[in-house]
């Protein structure tokens, strides 16, 4: 591991004037309220660390679905399984194979909303839940899902510029917060968030997702977009100081995370660590959550904050 307090000292600023970001309470954490960012004043890294749980495994690559007991894969049960790790919440992504022109089926949504309903159940932690854009399964789902999810500490998107104020109607009338998502651009990210607040939603109702790019697929393009994003919170704009999310499970999607030998070495060790290093970028970056996929991704994420947060306490 690196020296931090060597790495911390090498970045030291003069006094400056900031803005805090939003204070939010997430569960039972707080998280929000930076003067600083990451590194650059001391601060431990507050970051809270999730899991996803997959309705289906279909479509994973071999090595990720090892890890989920494949043969016999039961979404409940791997919930049960990752709330051992302890996540500070829950990430659930909704999304269907739809025939042109057709629409979900009822045994569809009725999976989802049960999935969705034995989550909220089988813990305190907050769940995220995540409605694929397609419009055909928003107006199937939503008013389905709604009512099982807990008023005051779930969260429902994803909301985009063709769908706010589906979603901020629907959250409103369930007290839920709102996940939101734009295409790594800052000026839609801050726009997005001003038309939800336009509408009645408070920004620390706003959980914000740039749009994830796993490392080597556009990781450098999260960065730059959520340290932008940061730096113009602790500037005093307050359509940017909410709270922001980065999936580190979209790592997996390049085919370098599990795929070949060689140079990169053995896949099944290269996997979690592509993904813990996507991660990884987003938190430096300035990201207050983050939903892992893979379990040992988790682990190594949450082993280093452990050592990061130690050595940044010695400090002090």
């Amino acid at each position: 591991m690196p020296d931090w307090k060597n790495i911390i000292a090498g970045y030291e600023l003069p006094p400056t004037e900031t803005e805090p970001t939003t204070s939010v309470s997430f569960g039972d954490l707080k998280l929000g309220g930076r003067r600083a960012m990451p590194f650059f004043d001391g601060s431990p890294l507050n970051i809270a660390l999730g899991l996803t749980i997959l309705p289906t495994l279909d479509g994973q690559p071999e090595i990720l679905t090892g890890a989920f007991c494949a043969e016999s894969y039961q979404p409940i049960d791997c919930a049960k399984s990752a709330l051992d790790s302890s996540p500070d919440f829950l990430f659930l992504p909704l999304a269907f194979e739809l025939e042109e022109g057709g629409s979900p089926s009822e045994d569809d949504i009725e999976r989802a909303v049960s999935l969705a309903h034995q989550l909220t159940r089988l813990s305190d932690v907050p769940l995220v839940v995540e409605i694929s854009a397609e419009k055909r399964l928003l107006d199937s789902l939503l008013p389905a899902i709604c009512p099982v999810l807990r008023p005051g500490k779930d969260w429902l998107g994803r909301a985009g510029e063709e769908n706010y104020r589906t979603y901020a109607a629907a959250c409103q009338a369930y007290d839920l917060g709102v996940l939101a998502q734009s295409p790594m651009d800052i000026n839609l990210a801050k726009q997005l968030n001003i038309l939800l607040h336009n509408c009645g939603i408070p920004y620390e109702r706003i959980l914000h997702d740039p749009l994830t790019g796993g490392l080597g697929y556009g990781t450098q393009y999260t960065f730059s977009v959520i340290e932008r994003l940061r730096l113009s919170a602790l500037a005093g704009d307050g359509a940017t100081s909410g709270l922001i999310l980065i999936n580190s499970g979209e790592a997996w999607s390049g085919r370098e995370c599990y795929q070949g030998e060689g140079p990169l070495g053995n896949p099944e060790e290269r996997a979690p660590l592509w993904e813990a290093e996507t991660a990884l970028a987003g938190i430096i970056a300035g990201a207050d959550l983050c939903a892992l996929l893979h379990p040992q991704a988790h682990r190594y994420i949450r082993s280093l904050l452990g050592e990061i947060n130690s050595a940044l306490g010695d400090d002090s």
